[in-house]
């Protein structure tokens, strides 16, 4: 029996099909690069996000005053973290908690630190410039970059939210945190 071989036009045909079906391939895999690509980079800024949330909350916890403002900043007052919050001016380190005045060496009760002694405070300052969440403190630093916007409310029971919002996919996405204070 005589074998047939592939004709010339069979081999060209068939060598066109494999190209477009590899060609296909290639362009679907390029975009499921692109994709995870993109996704990546979503996910990198969520992460930014939330952890620029859980750093202000966890600072606003230390603060001693929240100041009015606009509903595009936030801003409070807390203790330096220079300041000797033992005591200001300790007169004898050894007897430093000593109260009895007729101690040699004791403290005044009057010479106990003061936290709301305004020398002892710094004011932090949160607030959206050119896409970036920037925290104010004696200089300033960019928190999260790429955000859409920054605002603060206040709910129905008078807690404070900070909420920060970023184009996702071409969807807004707002992440939020409830903030307030520890200290009386």
């Amino acid at each position: 029996m005589k074998r047939r071989a592939f004709s010339l036009i069979e081999a060209l045909i068939t060598l066109a099909l494999l190209s477009i079906a590899l060609g296909a391939m290639a362009s679907l895999m390029a975009s499921m690069n692109r994709m995870q690509r993109n996704g990546d980079e979503k996910d990198r800024r969520m992460v930014l996000v939330l952890h620029a949330l859980e750093m202000m909350r966890t600072e606003v916890e230390e603060a001693v005053e929240i100041l009015p403002g606009p509903s595009t900043q936030y801003q409070f007052k807390k203790i330096n973290p220079n300041t000797d919050t033992l005591l200001q001016n300790p007169a004898d380190p050894q007897v430093r908690l000593v109260y009895a005045l007729d101690a040699p060496g004791a403290l005044d009760p009057l010479d106990t630190w003061e936290s709301r002694r305004s020398s002892d405070l710094v004011t932090v300052t949160y607030h959206a410039a050119a896409n970036d969440l920037v925290r104010e403190c004696n200089g300033s630093a960019v928190l999260c970059e790429g955000i859409s916007g920054f605002s603060v409310y206040r709910d129905a029971w008078g807690v404070d939210h900070l909420e920060i919002s970023m184009l996702a996919g071409g969807v807004l996405r707002a992440y939020s945190a409830a903030v307030g204070s520890k200290l009386p």
